[in-house]
């Protein structure tokens, strides 16, 4: 379920952008380094933010300018409960890469995935790890 989702940002500058994001974006999966990990599963918490240009969307009031919350979440379910990978930050880029590449209007992504029940023995209260793809040149596999 989308919790906190349509934060919009709107820039009176020349160019107009907004941030999508879609916050505590929760799925359980078998992630993990730890075979604990793999075995009992735990839950992910999933924070995305995509920036793009929405001068379209706001002129037209069209659906298809824009990016869609359910598409983002969808994308980001499939990818999150598939697996499993033994790194956070193997599944953060893997969103951050397929959200773009899904959604080619979107110029940065900020993808951050947190583990907030690791189940090991005298485990820190959460683990998180965030990845970010800036701009349409970064040095990524996308």
């Amino acid at each position: 379920m989308i919790r906190r989702a349509r934060n919009h940002a709107l820039s009176v500058r020349r160019n107009i952008h907004a941030e999508h994001a879609a916050e505590g974006l929760i799925f359980y999966a078998y992630h993990g380094v730890n075979p604990e990990e793999n075995v009992l599963g735990q839950r992910f918490v999933v924070d995305v933010s995509l920036t793009r240009d929405l001068r379209a969307a706001g002129a037209s009031d069209a659906i298809a300018q824009t990016t869609s919350y359910s598409a983002v979440y969808k994308q980001v379910r499939d990818i999150v409960e598939s697996g499993p990978n033994r790194l956070i930050e193997t599944v953060a880029e893997k969103i951050a890469a397929g959200v773009l590449d899904a959604h080619p209007a979107g110029e940065d992504i900020l993808v951050r995935v947190r583990k907030p029940d690791v189940p090991i023995h005298n485990s820190p209260e959460e683990g998180a790890s965030t990845f970010s793809l800036l701009g349409l040149d970064c040095p990524c596999m996308c």
